[in-house]
């Protein structure tokens, strides 16, 4: 049972919540991502959603620049410049959603259809051909835009990413570090978004001295846990690694949907 009562009252959940960022930050090392959606379909259980989101974007953002500065120099950049574009539009207007009442369930529902198609579209999908013909920037935009909004309103802006991202002919190192890139973009942007809200806002702040002391507390587990993940990346080639994006996508539906 939730309780938002006392100081610090989450923490009564501390070993459970402690295991789903371990575990969370093991695969986000791994494959890549996969942090903010499985430690908000677990965490929102425990926690008050926006208390989960803060301080699920706060730890996220070490695993991703730990991951990405592994295979630094993978990094597809002029594809991330649209999708960035996308980001901006797409993170304030998923914030917005993030305060409004009501709106948490139905933006998760989407997350697991998402994920959902994905899987189906990277698991049965043709192989992208070398050399074929780049995405057109509508499309580019698109992706971009409906992952700032899964990513501000409940943290889980991978899969419109990933849809993106695996249908390029690229290298292993280039898809996970691709896909890092574009979510330490997105990291950020919401974060200023975020500030902004707080600096402009007479609702409730997002940033409050609770949530980032939570952060604190669970960054040493983080660290351990992208640790493992970067280590056990090395062991998967590209077809291993597109069948285990397709295989999380698809239990992170199931838990999304599970914990609706």
């Amino acid at each position: 049972m939730r309780d938002y009562t006392g100081k610090l009252a989450i923490l009564n959940h501390l070993p459970l919540a402690l295991t789903v960022v371990f575990v969370a930050a093991v695969i986000q090392g791994m494959a890549g991502f996969a942090f903010g959606i499985l430690s908000m379909a677990f965490l929102t259980i425990l926690w008050e959603p926006q208390t989960a989101n803060v301080v699920v974007t706060l730890l996220a953002m070490y695993s991703i620049t730990h991951g990405l500065w592994s295979i630094r120099r993978a990094v597809v950049w002029h594809h991330v410049n649209d999708l960035t574009l996308g980001f901006v539009v797409g993170i304030p207007l998923g914030t917005a959603l993030l305060v409004l009442p009501n709106t948490t369930h139905l933006i998760r529902a989407l997350v697991a259809v998402a994920c959902l198609l994905v899987a189906a579209q990277n698991w049965f999908g043709a192989e992208p051909v070398p050399g074929g013909p780049r995405p057109s920037r509508a499309f580019t935009l698109g992706s971009g835009t409906f992952a700032g909004v899964l990513s501000g309103s409940v943290s889980s802006g991978g899969p419109p990413i990933l849809w993106y991202v695996y249908r390029q002919p690229w290298t292993r190192d280039e898809l996970k570090a691709t896909s890092l890139a574009m979510f330490l973009v997105g990291g950020v942007i919401k974060l200023l978004t975020w500030a902004g809200h707080d600096l402009t806002s007479a609702g409730p702040a997002l940033f409050t001295r609770e949530r980032l002391l939570i952060a604190v507390i669970f960054l040493p587990i983080t660290v351990l846990g992208t640790a493992l993940g970067v280590k056990l990346f090395n062991r998967v080639d590209r077809t291993q690694l597109r069948h285990l994006v397709c295989l999380l996508l698809a239990v992170m539906a199931v838990l999304v949907l599970l914990s609706l």
